[in-house]
């Protein structure tokens, strides 16, 4: 089943237009009560819960997300590449607050760390659910990877992918 290839690692907040990711919420509590999935279905669920304007707002964006997605069998690869655009938007996002914080200097560093820290929770959390869609392992160094800072701060080891992988001390 194509849904539950994505619904482990896709949320809903991950699409660019709210309408997406409310629909795809509403598929998945479909699937839940075991109701059929489909367009009609899913815009008369959309109507009943009062989310279809008097001109037939979604419908169109719903036609639209059935045509970006010909074939079933793609929708892991749709639901990465959305992933991928929140994983940009998530970056984004942390470097916008932290540029504020540094400019305008408000508040006390205390509650400039907690923000960095809160920025950095959402990164790792995107970061976690991308490892997972993809099914890579990324490597670099994430706030809190304690022992990954101690490798790297340690002067006898350069890690270079050039050089021949991941780790490898070059003296």
């Amino acid at each position: 089943d194509f849904y539950e290839q994505v619904a482990g690692w896709l949320n809903a907040e991950d699409f660019a237009r709210p309408v997406c990711g409310e629909v795809f919420e509403l598929i998945g509590d479909m699937r839940a009560r075991g109701l059929p999935v489909d367009p009609v279905t899913v815009l008369g669920a959309l109507r009943e819960r009062g989310r279809v304007r008097p001109d037939g707002y979604p419908a169109n964006e719903l036609i639209a997300m059935v045509e970006a997605v010909p074939v079933p069998t793609s929708t892991p690869f749709y639901g990465r590449q959305v992933l991928a655009a929140a994983v940009f938007r998530r970056i984004d996002e942390a470097g916008t607050r932290l540029r504020q914080i540094g400019r305008h200097a408000r508040g006390t560093p205390d509650e400039a760390f907690e923000l960095l820290a809160h920025s950095w929770q959402q990164v790792a959390a995107v970061r976690q659910r991308w490892q997972q869609a993809s099914g890579r392992t990324i490597d670099p160094v994430m706030p809190g990877d304690r022992a990954s800072v101690q490798r790297d701060m340690d002067p006898r080891s350069v890690v270079t992918h050039e050089l021949g992988g991941r780790g490898r001390e070059v003296s």
